[in-house]
């Protein structure tokens, strides 16, 4: 590790640019920073740690920032690029597999959905909320892909429809909030979560009720 070798922060920037050269993805070297900032009381090393972290955090959010732009200019293969490569440094944050997720569903290329899904279930800092809806849509999907009686037209509105209750039950956090530190994230996250979670519980609760009794009706 680096504090072993040298203090401050040239030498400790100089061993987060040797790890990525390594083939280290960014995501987990903020982590693994951010548990050494955790555990040290020496000063200088918090300085070094902070200047680090805030770094990588940068290079984050300035993907997410100018990916948000270049969809709003229509260069969305553009910006497909940059939140592929937050997902390649295993980022964190859920703004660019939410993108990329509503972005692949629309174009029906479901593969990619499924994989962008994968990808945040498998992500050690997702949030367990947006995990059960990504993972529903991966068994979800995989059956659309399976079908060969589907239609492309009819199961494209399906995931555009399911794309937009992501965003609409407050499971979507807007870009400009992935450029705080991922603490300020957490804290606010664990704030809302408990009223998320009672909403969505509810709404899903009522509609399997109202499907039910419209099932014992024969209306289904």
């Amino acid at each position: 590790m680096w504090a072993s070798r040298a203090n401050g922060e040239k030498s400790l920037s100089e061993w987060v640019d040797g790890e990525i050269a390594r083939g280290v993805p960014r995501g987990p070297l903020h982590r693994r920073l951010g548990k050494a900032l955790d555990k040290t009381k020496n000063v200088e090393q918090m300085q070094a740690l902070w200047a680090a972290i805030g770094r990588l955090e940068d290079i984050f959010a300035d993907r997410n920032n100018d990916a948000n732009k270049l969809e709003g200019y229509g260069q969305v293969d553009d910006a497909i690029a940059l939140y592929e490569a937050n997902l390649s440094d295993r980022y964190d944050g859920r703004y660019p597999y939410d993108r990329l997720y509503s972005i692949y569903a629309r174009r029906h290329d479901y593969s990619n959905a499924i994989r962008v899904c994968r990808a945040y279930t498998a992500n050690i800092g997702r949030d367990p909320q947006l995990y059960d809806f990504f993972w529903a849509e991966i068994k979800r999907l995989s059956k659309i892909t399976k079908s060969p009686g589907a239609s492309g037209d009819q199961e494209g509105k399906e995931a555009l429809l399911m794309a937009r209750r992501l965003k609409t039950s407050g499971l979507s956090f807007s870009w400009k909030r992935e450029a705080e530190p991922s603490a300020a994230r957490q804290k606010r996250a664990s704030q809302s979560s408990t009223t998320q979670t009672q909403f969505v519980g509810k709404a899903l609760r009522a509609a399997a009720i109202a499907a039910r009794k419209l099932w014992l009706r024969g209306s289904l």
